[in-house]
């Protein structure tokens, strides 16, 4: 199905998201998801609910004290299987992480996000170690 350029005003909500994460923001990044939120980690472990993701956060941030830098962002849409349309991002993004002996190491992701009702409904990350 055609892929056709979107709402360049989701692009802002990509970049506030992404604020919220590093603000530590667990409320704001809850009142951004739709109430049917889902996201898909790169290892296919699937986080349901914001409440979830809250907890998923909060671990991966007190593990490494991550921190996250929006690179690039394309809004688009398309139809779905039910001739619906639907509002996309595709995103790139670099995600620090600081070890315990204060070594850091970047990932690049990819992160298709499916918007709704100019909330998160969906995420589904890809990611790839960077060279250091």
């Amino acid at each position: 199905k055609p892929l056709r350029a979107g709402n360049g005003a989701n692009l802002q909500v990509w970049a506030d998201y992404i604020q919220a994460h590093n603000d530590r923001d667990f409320e704001k990044i809850a009142a951004m998801n739709a109430p049917e939120f889902k996201g898909v980690a790169p290892t296919g472990e699937v986080i349901t609910g914001s409440e979830a993701h809250a907890a998923f956060l909060q671990d991966w941030i007190a593990a490494g004290n991550t921190q996250w830098q929006v690179w690039w962002v394309i809004a688009n849409n398309g139809e779905n299987e039910e001739g619906v349309t639907e509002e996309w991002l595709a995103t790139g993004n670099v995600v620090t992480t600081t070890g315990p002996d204060g070594l850091e190491s970047k990932a690049y992701e990819t992160i298709d996000v499916l918007l709704e009702g100019g909330k998160i409904r969906l995420l589904n990350v890809a990611s790839q170690a960077m060279p250091q």
